[in-house]
C-alpha cells in the first residue's frame, strides 16, 4: 500500500509543479496577447484558447480519471476536492476582483472587448492554478 501512496504523491507533486508551470506560461500568453496589435493572429487567439482549456482541465477530475482505479481513489481524496474546490473560489474572487478593476480602468482608457475577457479569464484561471499548485505542494 505504501507504493501506491509514495506513487500517487510523486504525480500529485509533478502535477501541482506542472499547473505551476502552465499558470506561468498563460500569464506570458496572456501578456503578449494583451500587448498586439489589434490585428492579431488567429494561431495567437487558438493558443491562448487552448492554454485556457488546458489549464480549465487540469483543474478538474479529468486527469484522475486517466489513472488506475486504485490510484486515482488515492489521488481525489477529500482533501484533494478540498484543495480543488478552494481553488476554484479563488478563481472565483479574482475574477470578480478583475472584472471591477476592468471596469474602473475602462473609464479612463478604451480596452476592446476580447481584451476584457481575455484578462478576467486569464487572472481567474492563473490564481485558480497557483492556489491548487500551493495548496498541493505544502501537504506533501
Amino acid at each position: 500500500m505504501t507504493g501506491k501512496i509514495e506513487h500517487a504523491e510523486f504525480k500529485s507533486r509533478r502535477r501541482a509543479h506542472i499547473l505551476l508551470v502552465l499558470a506561468f506560461i498563460l500569464s506570458l500568453v496572456t501578456v503578449m496577447k494583451l500587448l498586439e496589435s489589434e490585428s492579431s493572429m488567429t494561431y495567437q487567439k487558438v493558443t491562448w484558447f487552448l492554454i485556457i482549456a488546458a489549464a480549465a482541465l487540469n483543474l478538474s477530475t479529468l486527469p484522475y480519471a486517466m489513472c488506475s482505479k486504485p490510484l486515482s481513489k488515492i489521488m481525489n481524496d477529500e482533501l484533494a476536492q478540498l484543495y480543488r474546490l478552494k481553488s476554484l473560489a479563488t478563481g472565483f474572487w479574482a475574477a470578480i476582483f478583475a472584472t471591477l478593476t476592468v471596469f474602473v480602468i475602462s473609464n479612463y482608457i478604451v480596452i476592446s472587448n476580447e481584451n476584457i475577457i481575455i484578462s478576467i479569464a486569464s487572472f481567474a484561471l492563473i490564481s485558480a492554478l497557483v492556489r491548487f499548485s500551493t495548496l498541493e505542494l505544502k501537504t506533501i
